[in-house]
């Protein structure tokens, strides 16, 4: 196979250049993703070799990114990427000070795409034969699929097993830049009246996780009323929200072909304007399936404040056995996204979902959003109650 040199990036990976360099209206923040996993006896010298191996199997992790749209193969040695802390000789309160330090200062950072820095771990070894892997992204790279297989593929990896990719084709085909459309205005919220005062904001996050059972019986109930878990879990966010009329700006992250990379953007994006009286799940799938059925469009907002997106990633699990049995568990995520209010996140995990509503601090309405999520949370458990 030839080697790429560069790709196009998406229309989406584009608005993330341009939401980080935007000082107003909830910009000025990259889209980053940042996790904690805590896990014990790990084996430095595998995890460095498994981390070198899944970084270099793809493009993007490596690749610079550039204002003009492209992606190109780094011609330079890159920073070192992976960064290993002993901290297992240390007494807690230094300890406790420098994984703070990491949390602040990883969780919110824009790094240097033009140079090649789009991921960055840090190892902190700890007392007892415990470590916890910090893991940060800007999305700029791939969509959370691509998070997923990143994560997935590195525990894959450190446990030894063999990983191969499917010899996939260039992208650095041609992108087609469609003509802008509005398809369908979105109402303002009932919180965040000063979103447009704001930039650079620290995110925050109320979430909540359901059972593998519980999943499983929500589910079936969807499937009797002709809908999935991705049409049913938007329905009842739409029934539990406070407006009439809920504006939800959906990314839904496909599966990439065999011909694809998975670490990639690989989103299909649109708007929907959910009415809250007479819903039935049944027509929201199928208006669902008919929006996912047209051609990408680019939407845009006069204002350029998305005030809520509903996303679920329901493609496979988030973290495989591989990683949790070796790494660890996740005990820590973050995320943040560049002119949006509300970023309502499904994640589909080995023991169930985890549902969570991230947020800006700064953003008026936090009071409005909690009890938004409560009311979200209520009626899903009284769904499984009562089966309806």
């Amino acid at each position: 196979m030839n080697e790429i040199k560069s790709i196009n990036i998406s229309e989406l990976q584009r608005s993330y250049l341009v939401g980080r360099k935007m000082k107003s209206n909830l910009g000025g923040v990259a889209c980053h993703a940042y996790f904690e996993f805590e896990g014990e006896e790990l084996d430095v010298d595998t995890f460095k070799k498994a981390w070198k191996a899944t970084l270099k199997s793809h493009f993007m992790t490596s690749a610079k990114i550039k204002e003009d749209g492209k992606a190109y193969l780094s011609d330079e040695k890159l920073p070192k990427r992976l960064f290993i802390f002993d901290l297992s000789k240390e007494d807690k309160s230094s300890i406790d000070t420098s994984l703070k330090d990491c949390r602040k200062n990883l969780s919110h950072r824009k790094m240097e795409l033009s140079r090649g820095q789009g991921v960055g771990g840090e190892l902190f070894l700890l007392p007892g034969n415990k470590h916890r892997f910090c893991f940060d992204i800007d999305l700029a790279v791939c969509d959370v699929n691509g998070i997923q297989e990143l994560l997935n593929e590195l525990g894959t990896r450190y446990q030894g097993h063999s990983f191969t990719l499917e010899e996939f084709a260039s992208r650095s085909c041609e992108v087609t830049v469609r003509k802008q459309e509005i398809v369908e205005e979105c109402g303002s919220s009932s919180y965040g009246q000063n979103a447009g005062e704001l930039s650079g904001c620290n995110y925050d996050s109320f979430d909540h996780k359901l059972t593998t059972k519980e999943v499983e019986k929500l589910g079936e109930m969807f499937k009797e009323k002709e809908g999935d878990l991705f049409s049913g879990m938007l329905f009842l966010l739409s029934k539990t929200c406070a407006d009439q009329k809920l504006c939800v700006n959906v990314p839904y992250f496909k599966k990439s072909l065999l011909s694809e990379d998975p670490v990639s953007d690989n989103t299909k994006i649109f708007w929907m304007n959910v009415e809250k009286e007479n819903l039935r799940l049944d027509e929201l799938q199928k208006r669902i399936e008919t929006k996912l059925s047209q051609e990408d469009r680019a939407y845009k907002k006069a204002d350029g404040i998305v005030p809520v997106v509903y996303s679920y990633n329901q493609n496979g699990v988030f973290l495989n056995d591989d990683f949790i049995n070796s790494i660890g568990k996740m005990t820590f995520m973050i995320s943040q996204t560049p002119n949006v209010c509300l970023d309502v996140q499904l994640f589909n995990m080995l023991d169930g979902i985890l549902i969570s509503f991230v947020y800006p601090k700064e953003l008026e309405g936090v009071k409005k959003i909690k009890e938004w999520f409560d009311r979200y949370i209520d009626l899903i458990k009284e769904s499984l109650e009562d089966g309806n």
